[in-house]
């Protein structure tokens, strides 16, 4: 037909693995409008098209994760509203009012953090992140964030250690977002045991790092280095069965290394995983 020609398709490398490549065709004309030649292209876009099928499935993540709480606080407050039609006439002591509004705390909370993970993620997207550097003292903050992590997980064990004093002057609200995000994912892939070893040591004289090890699942070491891209969840028979966006890990490594820090992984398939962020102390 003589006209531009565009199309995606699979062709094999070397090694037999089919990738998709984007063609393309232009057909050059005489003056005679008679097809002469035709300038043509191939260009490999495997890495674009793994990262559309992320965003995808990380749309219908999104989909599902935010529509989880939001029924379930449906649920209670219909349930709530239900009870307190029924016990009207009685003392309303009676009524178990307190533990529902604990899982309605609860399930509003994981909400907000899933919004909040999702805002983050465009402020990173755009360049847009800032960070609100104040003094403060990490011991006390990682001892708070633990207290609340225990009071809404009763069935939890977390073990605080404390191997040195510290105060740094970083974001508190984002240092913490990093913290939480290590204790939870610890706690989230201990199915079998939700015991969790967290630790504030100093590392040198300048530095300062905090450590979160789990007993659970581990990782296999070719996923390691892929857990904090965007929208990677680590494969496995049971990964329908663990929330989340695959973004929490992503937004934890960019907020350590704009405090001009790092995170490492120590991971073992089966015998879980210790992740460690270190920051500069940042005193003077």
């Amino acid at each position: 037909t003589g006209e531009d020609l565009e199309l995606e398709l699979r062709l094999f490398d070397k090694k037999g693995d089919a990738k998709w490549h984007l063609g393309r065709a232009i057909a050059i004309r005489d003056e005679d409008n008679v097809i002469t030649s035709w300038v043509s292209s191939v260009t490999e876009i495997q890495k674009l098209k793994e990262e559309e099928e992320r965003k995808e499935g990380f749309l219908k993540l999104v989909s599902h994760e935010l529509k989880t709480p939001v029924t379930s606080i449906k649920g209670y407050v219909q349930l709530l509203l239900s009870l307190l039609e029924r016990e009207q006439e009685r003392e309303k002591d009676n009524i178990p009012i307190k533990p529902y509004l604990n899982r309605i705390e609860t399930q509003v909370e994981r909400l907000i953090r899933l919004i909040s993970e999702m805002l983050d993620l465009a402020r990173i997207e755009q360049n847009e992140m800032e960070l609100r550097k104040e003094r403060f003292d990490l011991n006390k903050h990682v001892e708070d964030i633990v207290e609340d992590i225990t009071y809404t997980n009763k069935e939890v064990e977390i073990d605080l250690n404390h191997l040195c004093e510290c105060e740094v002057v970083a974001d508190k609200d984002r240092i913490g977002q990093v913290i939480i995000n290590f204790i939870t994912n610890a706690l989230k892939y201990s199915p079998e045991g939700n015991k969790v070893d967290v630790t504030v040591y100093q590392d040198g004289d300048e530095k300062v790092s905090v450590s979160v090890k789990d007993y659970g699942i581990g990782i296999e070491k070719k996923e390691i280095k892929k857990i904090f891209n965007r929208f990677y969840r680590v494969s496995s028979k049971s990964e329908g069965t663990y929330s989340g966006f695959g973004i929490g890990l992503y937004l934890s490594n960019e907020i350590i290394q704009r405090h001009n820090g790092k995170i490492f992984v120590d991971s073992e398939l089966g015998e879980g995983s210790e992740f460690t962020f270190t920051i500069p102390l940042n005193l003077n």
